[in-house]
């Protein structure tokens, strides 16, 4: 969960709500006071909002994702009217796509700046692309000359993203390796380290870290200095950050002593 005293954005607090009834399912209200870190008043202000939105139904005493919204009313087709952080994420997503080689190898996870990198690698040759990010499979399919995996496994639908994951997901990556992989987390912190929403997504994670030459974690500025639902490792385990050069600079201080290579856009 996400520390106490630290300040979330309306926005940031509706994401995470978003993606643990994506998860989840029906949720006691209880429940989310605890993942957000927030009151019961401040939860109850969020669940208003998103319902008169019709992105969730409530119920007594809890909540669950709308999966019947229709389709005329949901985000448009990038998001950024919605994501009020979206230019950020959308040149951390740029950046990215400048390390991604003609020939790679390479595993895009889920969530909105890792749906933006699918689209911006659409003019390399001779990629494999492995994922669980059916809004990437969407931006890849009108690519040529590439080729394409979406893994199997349930369906989950969050606030960004829809991907397919439990736990035959990582049985089905058992025999691959990655030159690349690219994921985001929810949840940046010095003490702490990376976090995410999901419980299902950290096993998935660590066995890509363990399986891939270079590893590359998309964090826009607003994930640093929070914790989420699920630990996924220590902040100085992964080698590689894609960040804004706005981040708090404690944490590029930290990464750089540390060795840690980032890249800013």
């Amino acid at each position: 969960m996400y520390k106490a005293g630290i300040k979330m954005y309306a926005s940031e607090r509706e994401e995470r709500i978003l993606d643990y009834l994506g998860t989840h399912g029906v949720t006691p209200t209880a429940v989310l006071q605890e993942v957000t870190g927030s009151s019961i008043a401040t939860v109850r202000r969020d669940l208003n909002a998103l319902s008169s939105r019709g992105l969730i139904v409530k119920t007594h005493g809890a909540a669950r994702l709308n999966r019947d919204r229709p389709a005329a009313e949901r985000p448009t087709d990038d998001g950024r009217e919605e994501d009020p952080f979206y230019g950020e994420k959308d040149r951390i997503a740029q950046t990215a796509a400048r390390l991604v080689e003609d020939g790679d190898v390479i595993f895009i996870g889920a969530g909105k700046t890792c749906t933006l990198l699918a689209r911006y690698i659409r003019g390399k040759k001779g990629l494999t692309v492995v994922t669980s990010n059916i809004d990437a499979v969407v931006e890849l399919s009108r690519s040529q000359g590439l080729s394409m995996i979406l893994l199997g496994g349930d369906v989950h639908v969050g606030s960004n993203y829809i991907e397919t994951l439990d736990e035959y997901t990582i049985e089905s990556l058992r025999r691959l390796y990655f030159d690349k992989v690219f994921l985001t987390v929810n949840g940046v912190d010095l003490e702490y380290g990376y976090s995410i929403n999901s419980r299902l997504q950290p096993p998935l994670y660590r066995h890509l870290l363990d399986n891939s030459r270079d590893f590359y974690l998309l964090a826009d500025r607003h994930k640093f200095g929070k914790r989420a639902f699920a630990y996924f490792c220590a902040i100085d385990r992964i080698a590689n950050v894609v960040t804004n050069p706005e981040t708090d600079g404690r944490y590029l201080a930290f990464y750089r002593s540390s060795g840690v290579n980032v890249y800013t856009g």
